[in-house]
């Protein structure tokens, strides 16, 4: 049966996960879901007791949803060194052999969170991986585009003077061309790979198709810009076209 596994850090706040699961709700029954908290160890009394509160109305509240059987606790040594705390959580993926990996790292220890950030950067290589983030203050989750921020090291110089181009207006692949200079043909084709990241938007008029920078084509801007002042300044290897 294929497995889905959702790794979530877990403090004393089981809202956090409340909300990932009305977000998310379970998969359909031929999948088999495994939900793993990531939690500190408890170094005094207090702690676990307030964890061992959260921990029981978690298991009501998934319980109750018919949800509860595959709820595992995946404890970790506070103090450990943070690559100390990547192997033990990718140790513990690689034994569940599951096809996709959800990763929510709205709550608990913030330290888990950032290891658990790199941790599904590491995995979107090989595996079907979402990275998920949330605010206390707010009932959104947002997903963020790994599949981009991979991209962005193979990106070059076209696609951050297209990016620059369409960052304020909104402009054709036509007139994209014209303005860098650029076979229209690879302009399409730069664009394709731009729009499929979710860096640029598409805005179809007509029969003609207008393209704008994203948020995160915004964000890959000035990433290359930094990227291509740094280049002119080492003068390493050229960049790819």
């Amino acid at each position: 049966m294929p497995c889905r596994l959702r790794l979530i850090t877990f403090g004393w706040s089981p809202e956090f996960v409340y909300r990932h699961i009305v977000k998310l709700p379970p998969s359909p029954d031929d999948v088999r879901e495994v939900i793993v908290l990531v939690v500190p160890e408890s170094q005094d009394r207090y702690s676990k007791e307030k964890f061992e509160e959260a921990l029981s109305e978690l298991r009501k509240f998934l319980s109750s949803i018919g949800y509860g059987e595959d709820l595992e606790v995946l404890a970790l040594d506070p103090l450990a060194e943070p690559l100390r705390v990547l192997s033990k959580v990718l140790s513990h993926v690689l034994s569940k052999n599951c096809e996709e990996v959800i990763i929510d790292v709205s709550g608990g220890l913030r330290l888990y969170n950032v290891v658990l950030a790199m941790l599904a950067m590491f995995l979107s290589e090989v595996l079907k991986v979402r990275l998920l983030v949330g605010l206390e203050t707010m009932p959104k989750l947002y997903e963020m585009p790994l599949e981009a921020f991979k991209l962005l090291n193979r990106l070059g110089r076209v696609h951050y003077e297209v990016l620059k181009l369409i960052s304020n207006r909104e402009l054709s692949s036509v007139e994209i061309s014209k303005h860098i200079g650029r076979d229209i043909s690879y302009v399409r084709k730069i664009l394709k790979q731009l729009t499929r990241a979710r860096m640029v938007e598409r805005i179809q008029r007509g029969r003609t198709s207008f393209f704008r920078a994203s948020e995160l084509g915004l964000v890959a801007e000035l990433f290359l810009e930094l990227k291509l002042r740094n280049l002119n300044d080492r003068q390493p290897v050229p960049l790819k076209y």
